[in-house]
């Protein structure tokens, strides 16, 4: 008898049940672990989708959708559904491009449901903490978001780790305190929930706080005008 089982190794800590059963079985066990398709993967998805060779209007495609989805094969079907259905999608010469930047277009609801249910099993303050993190970046310094929360640094390292182990966000290998989100959609679901005042606060926080440490560092200075900029609908001066 053969048995096939599927499960998300984030939901499955040492003390869940199906760890020891796992353990249990190690031997005669075959055990595959499904990634996210790469790049030349979604190309060839898309290609297959298409039913034509892309070009470079849908290799740039593939790229955007391979960044905003990490690869993850439901979301990267659920996008694409929603991107025909809102006619982002469009043929130039018989070639797939995006009419609009993937950043300005709503979230297919299959996808806001996953995320959503995900986020929703966090500790509780954990999702608040989430959400000054995607407005960070898609790479969060875990000093910046302790510095704009009011929190200790203890607490947003908790509040992380609990986001790593749901597989919301990814450590930096050898960079202690940066972490990345896994997809782009993630952050995007943690953004579209702030209020716009909430959001525009965000990003003078955020800006204030990079300008306080940037020095003479260029990328910094610009990394802090843009959040600056981000949240100009709250300044009244004329």
């Amino acid at each position: 008898v053969e048995v096939v089982g599927t499960f998300r190794d984030a939901d499955v800590d040492r003390r869940h049940p199906l760890a020891a059963f796992l353990a249990d079985r190690r031997r005669g066990a075959v055990r595959v672990d499904l990634v996210g398709l790469d790049e030349n993967e979604v190309v060839e998805y898309l290609s297959a989708a298409a039913g034509h060779d892309l070009g470079a209007p849908g290799r740039d495609l593939a790229r955007a959708v391979e960044r905003a989805t990490g690869g993850n094969a439901f979301f990267l079907g659920e996008l694409l559904a929603s991107l025909v259905e809102q006619g982002a999608l469009a043929q130039d010469a018989g070639q797939w491009r995006l009419t609009e930047d993937l950043a300005d277009i709503g979230l297919p609801e299959g996808i806001r449901d996953v995320l959503g249910r995900r986020l929703s099993q966090l500790p509780e303050g954990a999702d608040d903490i989430l959400a000054i993190a995607a407005v960070v970046g898609r790479t969060v310094d875990t000093p910046t978001v302790a510095a704009v929360s009011d929190l200790s640094i203890d607490v947003v390292v908790d509040a992380l780790d609990a986001a790593i182990a749901a597989n919301l966000v990814l450590e930096e290998p050898g960079r202690a305190v940066r972490l990345t989100f896994t997809h782009a959609l993630v952050q995007q679901v943690l953004i579209e929930e702030l209020s716009v005042t909430r959001r525009a606060r965000l990003h003078e926080r955020v800006g204030d706080t990079i300008a306080a440490s940037a020095g003479d560092d260029p990328a910094l200075l610009r990394a802090a005008a843009l959040r600056l900029l981000a949240a100009a609908p709250l300044d009244t001066r004329e």
